[in-house]
Order: C-alpha cells, then structure tokens, then sequence
C-alpha cells in the first residue's frame, strides 16, 4: 500500500495520488480555526417569513461561527413580519476539533455583554489570538468545566450523534488541562510562518535559493501587504494611505498580529490559547495563511 507524504511539520499532502493522507485528528492536520474570507448573511438573496415554521440551513465545512453570526444579525433587524419563529443551524466539519471550538464560542457569545469592552475584547482574543490574560484563561477554562460537566445540557445546541459529542468532551478536557510555555508556542509558529514564507517564495519567484526568510522583514513585507489589501483603492486615497504609516492603530494591529500571533501587546504574564492548540498532539498547527482581518474587517472591501 502507497505510504503517505507528509511535509516537514508532520502534515499530510493532500491529493488523489496521497489516498491516505485523509487523516483526521488526533494527529496529521493543519487546524483552520478562523476563515480567510469575509463573513456572509446567508438568506440575503431569499425572502423569509413569519408564517415559515423553521428556518433550517445547513453549513457543510462551516469552519467557524462567523456565516452563523452575520446571519442571525442581519435576520434580527428585519421587519418583525419578516422574520421566522426559529433558526436552526446545522454546523458539519470533518475536523472535531473546530466543532469543539465552535460550541465554546457560542457559549461565549452566549454568555456575554455585548455593550460590555472586555466581555467582547474576551470573544475577540478567543477566537483569534495566541495568547490569553490570565483572566481570559480562568473564564475559558470555567466553560470547558461547564462543557464537560456530566450535567452539561443545552437548549440552543445539540450534538449529531452521541460519538460527535464523546469526541468534543474528549477535545474540550484536553484543553482544560492543558499547560504550554508560550515562548515555545511563539517559536512553533513562528517557524510555521517561516515555512509557509519560504513555500510563496519558491512559487512565486525562479530563483529558489532564498531558503532562510529573515522573519522581522518578512513580517513588515506581510503588514504591509495585508493592510492594502484590506482597503479597496478609494477607501485607500480616502484615507491618505494613512493606514500605511507605523503610528496607525490599523497598522500596529496587523503587525503585531503577524509577529506574534496576537492583535494586542502579548505580556510576560500571558497564557496560551488552548482552543488554537491541536488537541493531544498540543501543537501549534494553525495555518500559516490564516488572518482574523480577512473574515471580520471594519471597512467594507
């Protein structure tokens, strides 16, 4: 039987010729945590009613919660007679561990102030951020509790089967145990996205001899890159550019994000993210594409 191909971080590479590299979790797979296009209402193009019974829609590889999101939002702020009684969303992913992860962001979204800052700062550096305060850490870590408390029901969320929900138990104990050096998290990434570099690199370019990417420059390269694109050409002349320039809050987000993995300034006193973590394996797989900005940007491209 032909033997898989994997690359240099353990990862499989998928294709027809590599059957067997349809590998699911526990090990052998980038974990895409967050998506890299913008958030979409999804009955935008159809009308809905309050004489429908259910609204039902069904999400295959629905990745995070963020179509979900817009979704419900836009729905609430319709015409009372235009909005059915019920939703239900049907969330199918073939990585556990993302399903794990959207129920916690739910509970949080649940569970929140949304007029409260740090209640909103919380979901925001849940769901996108490599490093925790150690407050952020306690309040997650009390949701995992109640997530695999044995008494644990829901009225808003329910399991496909009950081997989907074993696994997410399983995924979310792991979590809640779970106790990683953020430097040496710092450094798996940080190697990731050199990897990653290198890889655009050689498809891009003929000369292939730029094996080592000084990351501190590739970095700046990136912001810079990143916030252009997330500008359409009048919105750039509008603004003078200015989100190009160093002092700019815009640009020392997406650059902060891309050095270390976290929008906001990462202190001595941070704690991991866990739900960024591959589960058992306890490594840092997140994409080395991945970026928050491209699934929720203030300014509309």
């Amino acid at each position: 039987m032909m033997k898989p191909e994997y690359d240099s971080h353990g990862v499989p590479k998928l294709s027809l010729a590599n059957p067997r590299a349809q590998v699911l979790f526990p090990t052998g797979q980038y974990t895409y945590a967050f998506g890299n296009t913008p958030g979409l209402e999804l009955t935008e193009h159809f009308r809905t009613s309050s004489t429908d019974d259910i609204l039902e829609i069904l999400l295959l590889g629905s990745g995070d919660v963020r179509n979900l999101l817009f979704t419900v939002s836009e729905l609430s702020q319709r015409q009372r007679d235009t909005i059915p009684p019920r939703f239900s969303f049907h969330l199918n992913d073939h990585d556990p561990s993302i399903l794990a992860r959207d129920a916690i962001i739910l509970e949080i979204i649940l569970s929140i102030n949304p007029d409260s800052e740090l209640d909103v700062e919380f979901l925001w550096n849940l769901w996108y951020n490599l490093a925790l305060s150690s407050e952020e850490l306690k309040r997650l870590q009390a949701i995992l509790e109640k997530l695999t408390s044995p008494k644990y029901a829901s009225n808003v969320m329910q399991f496909g089967s009950k081997d989907v929900f074993t696994e997410c138990v399983q995924i979310w104990n792991d979590w809640l145990r779970l106790e990683l050096n953020i430097d040496d998290v710092s450094t798996q990434r940080k190697r990731l996205m050199v990897f990653g570099l290198n890889l655009t690199q050689h498809e891009n370019q003929s000369d292939k001899k730029q094996e080592n990417t000084n990351f501190l420059t590739a970095v700046s390269s990136l912001t810079n890159t990143a916030v252009k694109q997330l500008f359409s050409p009048f919105d750039e002349h509008k603004l003078g550019r200015k989100c190009l320039q160093q002092p700019s809050p815009l640009y020392q987000e997406v650059y902060s994000y891309f050095l270390s993995g976290s929008t906001s300034e990462v202190h001595t006193s941070s704690k991991v993210n866990p739900t960024l973590i591959r589960p058992f394996e306890r490594k840092w797989k997140v994409h080395y594409g991945s970026c928050p900005f491209s699934g929720f940007i203030p300014i509309d491209r």
